[in-house]
Parts: C-alpha cells; structure tokens; sequence
C-alpha cells in the first residue's frame, strides 16, 4: 500500500517497513500546521497529512529531499514523470526529457541531450561531455549562477558552483536609426519587458573600439556623436569634427 493523501492521527510501521516506503513517489508529511515532517523524524505518535512535497530547501537531507527521501524527478518527453534517489539515476533515465534536482547535488556529469532544472538548488560541480554543451541543457528564460554572480561564458564543459535562475530581462526594444537636429540633443527610449517581481532595472553603456568594449563612467553617460571622417571627407582628421548630438539614455 503506498499513501498519496489523507489525513492520520498515528501511523504505526511493523516488519522492518520504513516511513517513506509508505509514500507514493513524490510524497510526503505534513503536520496540521502546515510544517513539513522529515522521514528521519517522523514516528507513530506525529499527527500527519499526506501531500504532494514541494521539496523545500533544507541542506540535511545531503543530496536527498529529506521529506520525500527523492535526489530528482524525471519528467519525459511524453509527460511522464519518476522519481529517482540519485542525480545520475535520473540523468540516465531521463531520455531527452527534463532532469529536476529536489536537493542540492555533488558532482553532476551529463553525456546525452536533455533540460536540467536545478529547481533552485546547488550542484557542486557540474560537467557536459560528448556533444552536450552547457548551454543546451539550459530550460528557455534561465542562465546559470555562480552565487550571485551570472555565468556568461557556456564554451568550457565545467562549472562549480552552480545554480541557476531565471533571467529577469525578458526582452529590450530601443531605436536602430535616431535622427536630430544639428547640434540637438535626443534621447534614447529602451523599452525592457521584465520578469514579474523585477526590480528597478538600471543601465550601463559601453564604447567599443577595435572590437573591445570599454564600460563607460557615470559621467560619460552622455554620448557625443560625431561624423565619422568617411561621411565629412572635407574635414582634416575626425579631431576635426565638432559634437552633432547628445544622446541620454532614459
């Protein structure tokens, strides 16, 4: 018999069964206040309801969710979903589909396509092989995260440290051609789409040169344009031309 819901004012195990072989995969305690109970705590004498686990953070499962006693779920391309007590069972049995972690995990090595939902949690070292690339394993919308620093680099096949999130940038729109007076000045109107919950979102321009960026101080923040010396040829050097326009990002 395995439990996927109800409510017990006492569960008595006998025959050397443990607490979470009572559960169906994917299950766990909750007491009538709403706190989770772990497996390692639960006894007869513990008031419970049997819910699905929403696998909340708690590092002293070691690299098992320590309510429902599961390493990752595997949810397949046909919608199917299992449980596994490991990463790298589910990782075998993922079959192209989406591996989500439930705990935070040790070392991770991936060789077959499929989506990696670290769901939050850590992987202390997480490695792709064969013609898996870091950045195919990424869901749509996310990027990694080395504490709290965003990883941009996905060419090597190593990470340490990583967790991942959802990128809070949906989408920016802004001008490709401005037009202006000579001697104006215009601004620049970035329209961003975020993801809900984002905060203020603040900007930071760059002047790129012989294709290296340089980023810009605050106060050079406002960007004198000026003709390239290919459009003016009747001026000596492009010292030679005075500011057309100041840009503002707004």
């Amino acid at each position: 018999m395995t439990l996927s819901g109800g409510s017990f004012d006492s569960i008595k195990i006998e025959n050397g069964a443990d607490y979470q072989s009572l559960l169906a995969a994917g299950y766990a305690y909750q007491k009538q206040d709403g706190a989770w109970v772990k497996l390692s705590e639960m006894n007869e004498n513990t008031a419970v309801t049997v819910v699905e686990c929403s696998h909340p953070d708690d590092p002293s499962g070691g690299n098992v969710c320590p309510y429902c006693g599961y390493a990752a779920e595997v949810t397949k391309t046909d919608g199917s979903i299992s449980y596994h007590r490991t990463a790298d069972e589910a990782i075998a049995a993922a079959g192209g589909g989406t591996v989500k972690l439930l705990a935070n995990a040790g070392e991770i090595t991936i060789s077959s396509p499929l989506k990696l939902d670290l769901n939050g949690k850590t992987a202390a070292k997480l490695t792709v092989t064969g013609d898996v690339t870091l950045a195919s394993l990424l869901p749509e919308g996310y990027a990694f995260k080395s504490g709290s620093t965003w990883i941009s680099d996905l060419s090597g096949t190593e990470l340490t440290n990583v967790s991942m999130a959802k990128i809070p940038i949906k989408n920016m729109n802004y001008p490709t051609e401005m037009s202006m007076t000579y001697g104006g000045a215009g601004t620049l109107l970035v329209k961003v789409e975020k993801e809900t919950g984002t905060g203020a979102v603040s900007f930071q321009w760059y002047k790129v040169e012989d294709g290296k960026a340089q980023q810009l101080a605050a106060r050079q923040q406002r960007i004198n344009l000026i003709f390239l010396r290919k459009s003016c040829p009747q001026a000596g050097t492009p010292s030679d031309f005075p500011p057309l326009a100041t840009v503002t990002r707004r």
